[in-house]
């Protein structure tokens, strides 16, 4: 026990300072505009599908819009912390799950000391809605641990309202009802009764509330052609292994655990959940993707370590390796979120902070650094996809670090090696 104590203590240390490099040095992710941009909009009153052209479901920008109301200017790395409290409020549920599940108490820590330091080096530092996905997953299995059906339904139902795909945890969920032993008809009715509370709430708000249509939501939160144009793209098996090398370091530990799926139905129903969690990496096989897996590989996890004991030598090598890739990704960071600020301190002595700007593609960042209101907000929102056509292009302000096809910049400035056209 005392090895455990110094392991718990080292890789905790490990850790904080990833975390701390996290919060320092992380630059504005891909994805994070849209979320964070979304939020500002909704804590200055605007109307996700009314005001605000969404493709997803609207809890994590609620929740971010929290720290817009909280703070007048609030800095990017506010929301960097908020995500890591998410994170880590997911590992003090999953130690209390192994906890549950009659795993030791050290044990148990280290446990969730290891499923925190993958989920951050598995895009944890990029603002993204499957940490969000996990945290809810992960307390809908606590309650039903505690047999109470009914909340573990509402909260997978938030899990859809966290991201669309939140829906596929309602299959392995479904089936570890029916896998039971006692009222497995009304005990999965409870289930599913408390999955569609959440919806129910959705719907009476925003058509009851907010004048939302529901085919005015259908037609938002199916992507208008967002899928379309995933699917579009190349896979290769290089892609889809750099996207599962996370997740894969994760996996290790339970293959010298002598992992079998057909050891007992709860671990066969947990094997499936995570198949069917990674069912949305076949449409676009980012790497924050392969996070819907990480509850039930963690829960797999200590199930087997319960009964099996562990090959400590496999888990540090994991974890180093693990620790290895977040810490390469942040000292590249360091870089980008230097050109970042530079860019946009130049940009706001010639568009003033809150300057109604258009920024397409990756200019995005700047929606969050200078504050720039969006012109496309209700007829695109933050949508990647958007073509500016020339009707808009007159009408508006458009920025962009790529040449817009067979239309002329009126300005090229370059900032730190980036260039910037103006449209």
């Amino acid at each position: 026990m005392k090895n455990i104590s110094r392991n718990i203590f080292f890789w905790s240390l490990i850790l904080l300072a990833l975390m701390a490099a996290g919060v320092l040095f992380s630059p504005v992710s891909g994805d994070a505009p849209y979320y964070i941009a979304t939020a500002r909009d909704i804590s200055r009153g605007f109307v996700p599908y009314q005001h605000i052209n969404m493709a997803y479901t609207p809890i994590v920008m609620y929740l971010n819009s929290l720290i817009w109301t909280i703070f007048d200017e609030p800095g990017y790395f506010l929301f960097i912390v908020f995500q890591y409290a998410v994170i880590l409020l997911s590992g003090f549920i999953l130690y209390k799950i192994a906890i549950q599940s009659g795993l030791e108490k050290k044990k148990s820590i280290f446990t969730a000391v290891f499923f925190l330091i993958c989920v951050l080096s598995c895009d944890g530092n990029y603002i993204n809605l499957e940490v969000y996905n996990i945290l809810f997953v992960l307390l809908a299995y606590l309650a039903l641990q505690d047999q109470k059906f009914l909340l573990s339904g509402i909260l997978l139902g938030i899990t859809f309202f966290c991201k669309q795909y939140g829906l596929l945890n309602f299959i392995p969920f479904v089936l570890l009802v029916f896998f039971g032993e006692h009222q497995r008809i009304k005990n999965a009715f409870l289930l599913c009764l408390g999955g569609s509370l959440p919806l129910i709430l959705f719907l009476v708000y925003f058509t009851g509330f907010k004048d939302v249509t529901i085919a005015e939501l259908l037609y938002q939160l199916t992507g208008q052609g967002y899928g379309e144009k995933s699917l579009a793209g190349s896979k290769s098996f290089i892609g889809y292994l750099n996207g599962a090398k996370v997740l894969l370091l994760m996996l290790l530990p339970l293959v010298f655990l002598k992992f079998n799926p057909l050891r007992n139905k709860v671990q066969l129903v947990l094997f499936i959940g995570m198949l069917v969690s990674l069912l949305p990496v076949f449409v676009q096989n980012f790497q924050h993707y392969f996070l819907n897996a990480f509850p039930y590989a963690a829960l797999l996890l200590i199930l087997n370590w319960k009964t099996h004991h562990i090959n400590w030598p496999v888990l540090h090598v994991s974890l180093a390796i693990v620790s290895l890739f977040l810490a390469i990704r942040l000292v590249n960071y360091t870089k980008k979120a230097d050109n970042q600020r530079k860019v946009a301190e130049a940009l706001e002595a010639i568009y003033p902070k809150g300057s109604p700007v258009y920024l397409k593609g990756t200019s995005n960042y700047l929606y969050i650094l200078n504050d720039y209101a969006n012109p496309a907000l209700q007829r695109a929102g933050y949508s990647y996809i958007f073509k500016t056509d020339a009707d808009f292009l007159k009408e508006n302000t458009v920025l962009s670090f790529e040449r817009i096809k067979n239309k002329v910049p009126e300005r090229i400035t370059t900032i730190d090696g980036t260039k910037i056209y103006e449209y």
